[in-house]
């Protein structure tokens, strides 16, 4: 695990003298409009139990459970509301937005995916909220659907204590998403400093960052910050705690404790994604505003019936079971939906559940999505590769002359499980609306295209960057330094044989229009617009169409990557 060198990966609380006053946060973040509960499935001796988890209604009912002892929660979203389900293709934000008003949130950091449709999107999104939207390093004074609607923080009081909440975006967003030209994103240190200098002044010094600049980022936030005393982050979608009972790794302890620039004890979290968990932490401050003491953990709402085989309820003796399984995992909490909160969400549901029910094909065997090759997936994703395939299919059906195309391990946000494949989960697997793209490119400008993502998804946490492609496939050596990883580079021909990529040659290859903006390390792209299409193709709507034409859905005979291992 990464991190600052400053960290103490403690997993308990400090003992000391409590003081001051306590406070309860609960947080959440990356939540990508999964509204609605999560299949989750996990292994009692040689069974598979089914049950779910997450969805608003359940978070509803966790968080009255939690409101009972503590009214003056504080409830915190990290960044990434928008992007991910049709309850955002459908409504833009606006389902999201209502539940999270009526879940009583306090504030969101900006996540990049906020700026995913632009400002517009984004100001409709602030005049329904509730909620402060925070972001200390964003400048959004030259942009006037966004001017005056984001905080750098805010101050609550807390039993007579005033606490700042001050928001962190992620600096890399115009690289990321569509921000636009009037929004300047910037070094968030700074801006983080200049927030504290001004709640200080106010006389606050029990301060909580919310960030989405990813979990060790945020370590290496903590030790160059004075006064902070929580860190709650977002965008990497980090598991921290304990939960092995059901399959799940965690990244990290829960909190994982660091030091701040005054040599105080800083708490950084994260709560994984789609609202699967919600982080739960009791913290005493001391009349100084620093960390005395706490406790707590990340919470995972998970349903109260279970199922097994095909669908048929469990035996007592298995619930029994069930229940001394999961009692291993004290983050695990069986609870029954917030009624109120299923209804306000029914409408919303309602109105998208028929895309979700409209077979396009059948997947006899899963279809894995991981982002990098290695260990069991020594060729990567077996998903990807299919959608780069559909996107030349789609071009040369409709008469286009493509060589290749190219997509990026990010576009795709997760695996096809065996069984029916419908056109919801298509829509929730490429959930950015992206439009198909031809680019003309050189031999030598395919070869720096690839070893550009290859180096962003190896050096950084971004490993969305990494590129898949079809109509062409690569050898490439990890291990060695930038500009020479690819050892081999063939095309195919339209009579299926491969041959080796020219570097002075034209080829005609079709990627999406987030890297054609020059998005995840993909800056070429960018420079060769004169050399560009848009195709008006959505990607989602070709790999449905492509899904479509298939009786089964089956993974490529053969790999376009390999990925050669270092001799020892």
């Amino acid at each position: 695990m990464l991190g600052a060198v400053a960290c103490l990966l403690l997993t308990t609380g400090c003992a000391g003298r409590q003081a001051g006053f306590t406070l309860t946060l609960a947080h959440i973040n990356d939540t990508h409009g999964h509204l609605s509960p999560v299949p989750l499935s996990f292994k009692l001796d040689n069974d598979t139990i089914r049950t779910e988890a997450a969805g608003f209604p359940r978070l509803a009912a966790i968080l009255k459970k939690y409101r009972k002892s503590d009214k003056e929660l504080v409830f915190l979203h990290a960044g990434d509301v928008f992007t991910g389900t049709l309850f955002f293709s459908r409504f833009g934000g606006r389902a999201d937005c209502n539940l999270l008003n009526a879940l009583g949130l306090d504030a969101m950091a900006l996540g990049n995916h906020e700026f995913d449709r632009g400002p517009r999107a984004l100001a409709d999104f602030a005049d329904q909220a509730n909620f402060a939207l925070l972001a200390a390093n964003i400048d959004a004074s030259k942009e006037p659907l966004l001017r005056d609607r984001i905080k750098p923080y805010i101050i609550k009081n807390i039993r007579g204590a005033k606490v700042g909440i001050i928001g962190i975006a992620q600096p890399d967003t115009p690289q990321l998403s569509r921000p636009g030209q009037g929004i300047v994103f910037n070094d968030p240190v700074q801006s983080a400093r200049q927030a504290i200098q001004a709640l200080v002044a106010q006389g606050v010094h029990a301060i909580i960052v919310v960030s989405h600049l990813g979990y060790s980022k945020d370590m290496e936030l903590a030790p160059q910050l004075p006064e902070v005393d929580i860190i709650a982050g977002g965008h990497t979608h980090t598991l921290l705690g304990d939960f092995s009972a059901l399959g799940f790794q965690s990244q990290g302890p829960y909190p994982t404790v660091c030091k701040n620039a005054d040599n105080a004890t800083v708490l950084v979290v994260q709560a994984g994604e789609w609202a699967k968990i919600v982080g739960v932490l009791k913290v005493t401050f001391d009349a100084a505003g620093k960390v005395t003491a706490w406790e707590g953990g990340p919470r995972m709402p998970v349903g109260t019936s279970f199922t097994q085989g095909n669908k048929m309820p469990v035996s007592r003796d298995q619930f029994e079971k069930i229940k001394a399984k999961l009692s291993r995992s004290p983050g695990i909490t069986c609870i029954d939906e917030d009624a109120g909160t299923r209804k306000l969400l029914e409408p919303y549901a309602s109105e998208v559940a028929f895309l979700y029910k409209q077979k396009i094909t059948q997947a006899p065997a899963d279809i894995a999505h991981v982002r990098m090759p290695g260990g069991e997936h020594a060729g990567g994703s077996d998903l990807v590769p299919l959608v780069a395939d559909s996107m030349l299919w789609k071009l040369r059906a409709g008469g286009q002359e493509v060589d290749a195309s190219l997509t990026n391990a990010g576009a795709v946000r997760g695996s096809i499980p065996a069984g029916e494949v419908t056109v919801g989960q298509i829509k929730d697997l490429l959930p950015f609306g992206d439009t198909l793209v031809l680019c003309r490119l050189s031999g030598s400008e395919i070869r720096q295209v690839l070893e550009s993502a290859i180096d962003r998804a190896l050096s950084s946490a971004e490993s969305g960057a990494f590129p898949y492609v079809a109509g062409l496939r690569y050898t490439a050596d990890f291990s060695l330094p930038l500009g020479k990883r690819l050892l081999k580079i063939e095309l195919q021909d339209s009579r299926g044989r491969w041959r080796a990529l020219v570097k002075k040659s034209y080829y005609r290859m079709v990627t999406n229009s987030y890297l054609a903006r020059g998005r995840e390390g993909y800056g070429l792209l960018a420079g060769i617009s004169k050399r560009t299409q848009d195709t008006g193709f959505g990607d989602a709507e070709a790999f449905i169409e492509y899904a479509a034409r298939q009786l089964q859905l089956k993974c490529l005979p053969e790999t376009c990557i390999t990925v050669v291992r270092p001799k020892k």
